[in-house]
């Protein structure tokens, strides 16, 4: 068993997982409390980690981070984000050990040997083709960190919409606009295919009068909302007033004819035959999502919406090695 936590902005949800990818017990959320000085942010972390156990033994921890992040080395880079300052150049690994070790949870607190740190802020060379763990890697490293579009992505390509596909993109639009590329069930990045971003991210393509991540994204329906109807709302109050606010709706006109812009360049160069949308603001992409559906379906790619994206995240970090 692992124990695996998808850390959002807002929220940190936390399961315990099963080799093969099945979640016992169900996930629960925790407020990430992404605003609190180091000490007692940490110490929150390691106490979701205590509480997912629930006394259990496992055989390691598995994170999932928004980035900037170092995730070979376990080191969060996000600073002026509004979202887990305090933790800024601070080696996790190391500080979650420490905390674990006093709660008695010794087997996670050894870092992985050099020759098994292999995750990379885009994947990990043990991830087989398939996306599943070569045998020869069967060994699992005590604590392990990726990107939260990778778990995703990996999530799908082995137990969701992507599991048969030959070329995919990920996008997960939240506080930012994440993604993912992968080819026959691997991820890959600009290293393998050219047309594709560095690191396989699109946040920061120029995109209308700045990127993708500031019109693609929370701040970007907020101020969309603001333009158009004079004061902020995010996804969910949006999507309420749409219900009976013509002007409402029209917000989340432009939001999917943006959303449609930002992606068909990419769907046009990688050519996906299939795209997986993820985050909140896709329990309303009935409100949106008819440009880029056209599009997808004038370049023959799958288009496939979840509303659960940490249930697929938190199972695609069972696989890391």
């Amino acid at each position: 068993m692992l124990i695996c936590l998808d850390v959002g902005g807002t929220v940190i949800k936390a399961a315990a997982v099963e080799q093969g990818g099945a979640v016992t017990g169900g996930i629960t959320s925790y407020p990430a409390m992404a605003d609190l000085d180091k000490e007692p942010l940490l110490d929150h972390i390691a106490e979701i980690i205590e509480k997912t156990a629930e006394g259990r033994a496992a055989e390691g921890l598995r994170f999932a981070f928004p980035g900037p992040f170092d995730y070979e080395k376990g080191i969060s880079l996000m600073r002026g984000l509004q979202k887990y300052d305090s933790l800024y150049g601070v080696p996790l690994r190391e500080a979650l050990s420490e905390r674990l070790a006093k709660l008695n949870l010794h087997p996670w607190c050894e870092a992985p040997p050099e020759q098994d740190r292999t995750v990379s802020p885009i994947s990990t060379s043990s991830i087989s083709a398939a996306g599943r763990p070569n045998s020869e890697t069967a060994h699992r490293p005590a604590m392990l960190f990726t990107n939260d579009v990778t778990a995703f992505a990996l999530g799908h390509l082995n137990f969701g919409r992507a599991a048969d596909s030959e070329k995919a993109m990920f996008v997960c639009v939240g506080t930012g606009c994440g993604s993912a590329f992968s080819e026959k069930r691997s991820i890959v990045t600009n290293e393998q295919v050219a047309c594709l971003p560095e690191h396989g991210y699109i946040y920061n393509t120029p995109f209308l009068d700045s990127i993708i991540d500031d019109y693609i994204s929370r701040r970007g329906i907020m101020e969309l909302s603001e333009k158009m109807l004079g004061y902020r709302l995010d996804g969910k109050k949006l999507a309420a007033r749409a219900e009976q606010d013509e002007k409402a709706l029209a917000c989340f006109l432009v939001f999917g004819k943006r959303l449609c812009a930002a992606l068909g360049p990419y769907i046009s160069s990688y050519m996906p035959d299939t795209l997986v949308l993820g985050g909140g603001i896709m329990k309303s992409a009935g409100l949106f999502i008819s440009p880029l559906r056209v599009l997808c379906s004038e370049k023959s790619c799958r288009l496939f919406i979840d509303e659960n994206t940490s249930y697929f995240a938190i199972r695609g970090l069972s696989v890391l090695r």
